[in-house]
């Protein structure tokens, strides 16, 4: 028979179940009442899959999960448990593959999900920094991306297109100081000249060739490349990428003079200021050219070390550290390592298709990776797929052996880090790829600017970027679909530094005109043609715009103007600048006149659409004056429009977020953020959003004009 308490309780349960339906069940637990610093010191020591399962339990623990707190103290306490993992990368058979193994609590490997894969189904790893990996396509090597392999989020950066025949040199990092990761590509290139000389007093010319570079350098916080000049050092292309230790990238030279001798040195690249600097070599090290030919550099404890191979070879080496950073007399030589031969590295048919090998670490026999510190064992790899435990104190060698460990792979050492690295640095983007590889879309957490992804669209689908002609582009009688890939920009009439690319225009049938306006420094728009009314949307960056009346305004992202046929204005930009712009011939109608207008869509109240789920907001009045109209409509994904419209308006649209699939007659189309739509009169359309964020469109439509 039940007590009276344990039927209040059975009660209280069953009341605050009712309560959580409503709502979110987590806010009203008992770990919720806890003050948010033990939350978070809590949540910082959870083991990395525990964490990502949490983010997922509900609304409160999935905002936890981006508390910039969380994300510096679960870092931070990541490298102090030791908190490491190998990341393994495979070359199995056409795609590539990548797993994972938590080194101080895992027996067997876990697959790692790769949502590039069709896109960059064969690729290397540059490098691992902060739970984030560079990766590098391999079929098309300007392709370069990072990717948290734990959240998935996934970054392609913009495009860098290189030199022929040049050999590049690569390396990634992320400095505390300017709280900004960077990727850096040193590229050398042979430059051919015909040098004229004097000889039995008549000139001729003999051809000649000498060796340029150039640094060009990736910064996430401004999400753009930039040309840093040249390298005064010729650096060695199998110690690419560099090894990041102190906010500084290290390869190792080729062979010249430092200090006034023959040598190799370590060549550091400071992310902090972009300059470069010599670390001389242990004097042990500074020997013949062949205990150079293998050394391969490393980062254990947080610092420098140096793998040089000894006599008798076959992977003997010694391995020195650099105890305090800066100072080269604290080189100290911590392990010496024997030979040994992995079992793997005997096997023939392993031996002879080492390609992810080949393409990543060239020749060296074997590579340093990380010190267990549990036992102060060493682990190597060897090349081939060997991966084994150096004992120092017994000089010892033990195999490590996973279940699921791939045959042919190399590691990474790879800091857990389960959070989105968007929060870390404020300004990454969650690439969210459909089954083909096909559409992207910006992260939920809002950490890009407004519309970024019309400024700075992906040419999709991304396996066809480079693909000669390609292009998604329809032009149709009654349609067309122009895609930021065919946008061809050239100066526009009247404007001041500024490019244009005209996407809609009357020769394609309609009576309007659409273009985009990319304004540059001290530029100045100029004045459409006589009876000709302008609308101007703002994409990115911000203008002022001056009026009939001598007034100034401000206009930013989101933010537009109408103004009317005739009315004497200028708009101007002092930086870069992004507009999209609407002009017509305006349709007189006596005794109406139109206003200039001056507003922001956050602004505009959203109206009514019986019978639509979609949200709606018009940009200019609805009275008879105005011959046209601009909507904002959004969509939230599987949303769509439930009319099937065909009707006498034209119609020019610009999707501003998200993607979705438009039909237009008897077309189906998959359109993007900064894709163009022309509508022709009575065309069938339909829209439906796609994908996990919402869609925005930005739609011209004539209005309030007899169409006879």
């Amino acid at each position: 028979m039940e007590s009276r308490n344990e039927t209040q309780i059975k009660k209280t349960k069953h009341h605050n179940h009712k309560d959580h339906d409503d709502g979110d069940s987590c806010t009203y637990n008992s770990f919720a009442q806890l003050p948010h610093e033990i939350v978070i010191d809590i949540l910082s020591r959870l083991p990395i899959t525990s964490l990502i399962r949490l983010t997922f339990a509900c609304r409160s623990f999935n905002s936890l999960s981006g508390d910039p707190n969380l994300v510096n103290l679960h870092l931070s306490r990541s490298s102090m448990n030791h908190s490491t993992c190998l990341i393994f990368h495979s070359d199995y058979p056409i795609r590539n593959q990548l797993h994972f193994l938590q080194l101080s609590a895992d027996d067997k490997l876990r697959r790692i999900h790769t949502p590039f894969a069709v896109s960059m189904p064969e690729f290397s790893i540059l490098g691992s920094c902060n739970g984030l990996l560079c990766l590098i396509n391999t079929l098309f090597p300007e392709s370069i991306s990072l990717y948290n392999p734990f959240t998935r989020d996934y970054l392609e950066l913009p495009k860098n297109y290189d030199f022929q025949d040049q050999v590049i040199v690569y390396g990634f990092g992320f400095h505390p100081g300017t709280n900004d990761y960077k990727v850096i590509k040193i590229a050398y290139y042979t430059v051919s000249f015909y040098h004229r000389m004097a000889r039995n007093f008549r000139g001729f010319k003999t051809h000649q060739t000498r060796q340029e570079s150039e640094v060009r350098v990736y910064s996430l916080s401004r999400n753009a490349w930039e040309n840093k000049g040249t390298v005064p050092y010729r650096l060695e292309k199998w110690s690419s990428p560099g090894i990041l230790v102190s906010g500084r990238i290290h390869w190792v030279s080729r062979w010249g003079k430092f200090n006034g001798r023959l040598s190799r040195a370590i060549i550091a690249y400071d992310m902090a200021d972009d300059s470069f600097h010599v670390i001389t070599n242990p004097v042990s090290v500074s020997g013949p050219s062949g205990r150079w030919a293998g050394c391969n550099l490393a980062a254990l404890d947080g610092r420098l070390c140096a793998a040089v191979p000894v006599a008798p070879g076959h992977g003997a080496l010694d391995i020195w550290i650099l105890k305090e950073y800066g100072a080269s007399e604290s080189w100290v030589k911590e392990y010496s390592v024997g030979v040994y031969y992995p079992v793997s590295m005997i096997r023939q048919e392993v031996e002879r298709s080492v390609r992810v090998w080949r393409n990543m670490v060239g020749k060296k026999l074997v590579r340093v990776l990380c010190v267990l510190r549990s036992s102060g064992e060493v682990v190597l790899e060897y090349r081939g797929g060997g991966l084994v435990a150096y004992d120092p104190e017994s000089g010892s060698f033990r195999e490590l052996v996973y279940d699921g460990m791939p045959t042919i792979y190399q590691t990474t050492l790879h800091v857990v880090q389960s959070l989105s690295f968007a929060l870390i640095t404020l300004s990454l983007v969650e690439i969210s790829f459909c089954q083909d590889g096909f559409c992207s879309a910006p992260s939920i957490l809002n950490a890009q600017p407004l519309y970024w992804k019309v400024t700075q669209p992906t040419l999709s689908p991304s396996h066809l970027q480079d693909l000669p002609g390609f292009t998604r582009s329809v032009y149709k009688s009654d349609h067309a679909l122009i895609t930021p890939e065919s946008h061809v920009f050239s100066p526009l009439p009247e404007w001041t530094n500024t490019l244009g690319a005209y996407l809609i225009t009357p020769s394609m049938g309609s009576h309007f005109v659409m273009y985009l306006a990319k304004m540059q420094e001290n530029s100045k728009s100029g004045l459409p043609p006589r009876d000709v009314e302008r609308f101007l949307f703002v994409l990115q960056g911000e203008v002022t715009l001056t009026d009939t009346s001598g007034l100034k305004h401000k206009l930013e992202v989101d933010s537009y103007a109408y103004l009317p046929p005739n009315a004497e204005h200028s708009v101007q930009s002092d930086a870069s600048v992004t507009l999209v712009i609407f002009e017509r011939r305006y349709d007189y109608l006596e005794n109406h006149t139109t206003e200039q207008i001056i507003g922001s869509t956050d602004k505009q109240p959203l109206l009514e659409t019986p019978g639509e789920v979609f949200e709606l907001r018009k940009l200019l009045p609805t009275s008879l004056p105005y011959d046209f109209n601009i909507h904002i409509m959004d969509f939230q994904p599987g949303e769509f429009l439930n009319v099937k419209e065909v009707h006498y308006n034209q119609h020019g649209l610009l999707l501003l977020e998200g993607q979705g699939i438009y039909r237009l007659g008897d077309s189906w189309y998959p359109i993007q953020a900064g894709d163009t739509i022309w509508m022709a009169p009575f065309v069938p359309q339909w829209y439906a959003a796609l994908g996990k964020i919402k869609s925005r469109y930005l739609l011209y439509k004539d209005v309030n004009r007899n169409p006879l």
